[in-house]
């Protein structure tokens, strides 16, 4: 959460042994934001889960509330996975000139992107003032011998609008990590798939 002072506040999360699940609240002028997480991992799948709720007031005299909610999960890998995303958020901004952002980005850490995706909303432009907005991705193929940075942005600013009147925005945002199955398990699937239709055919005949 950065108020309109510019005075940074957050939590910083290290050394993660699984299962791991956590939150916290941040509370400052009528703003609350709010967080959980839930993270499990072995050597087969990796799960990252964060609950997110966000509100920030109006501000009248000039100057910018800025209010929001940002995670970055790094991880490195020595084989190849399939990353999968399962995201969601849901605003509402009352009268005023505000706004509300989210965002969505996987990618190796300097190096190529694999998910970038978002919504903003400035009802002052014509966007609507309440909505929700969905990021989903499946099986993208993460190479090995890298390191990667998952980040979730849920963020409200306020340029003008009645203090008492709370803007909200929040979601969820679900990171899956498994390892490219073997190329056995691969033809495995395959003679399976293969026994399966030769079986119809023969009964089809």
């Amino acid at each position: 959460m950065v108020p309109a002072s510019g005075n940074p506040r957050g939590v910083i999360i290290s050394n993660v042994t699984s299962p791991f699940v956590g939150s916290h609240t941040v509370t400052w002028q009528g703003a609350t934001n709010s967080a959980s997480y839930d993270i499990s991992f072995d050597s087969r799948q990796l799960d990252f889960r964060a609950d997110v709720s966000v509100t920030a007031p109006g501000i009248t005299g000039g100057g910018i509330f800025t209010s929001g909610c940002t995670g970055n999960v790094q991880f490195t890998t020595d084989t190849d996975v399939l990353l999968s995303v399962d995201s969601h958020m849901q605003y509402h901004l009352p009268p005023g000139d505000r706004s509300a952002v989210y965002n969505i980005i996987v990618g190796a850490i300097g190096g190529p992107g694999y998910v970038s995706d978002g919504f903003a909303s400035s009802p002052v432009f014509g966007d609507p003032p309440s909505g929700e907005y969905s990021v989903q991705a499946q099986d993208i193929r993460l190479p090995a011998g890298a390191a990667y940075s998952m980040n979730y942005e849920y963020t409200l600013r306020s340029f003008s609008g009645s203090p008492t009147l709370l803007s909200t925005n929040g979601g969820h945002a679900v990171f899956t990590i498994r390892p490219v199955p073997e190329p056995a398990t691969a033809l495995l699937l395959l003679a399976g798939i293969t026994a399966v239709a030769r079986r119809r055919r023969a009964q089809a005949s």
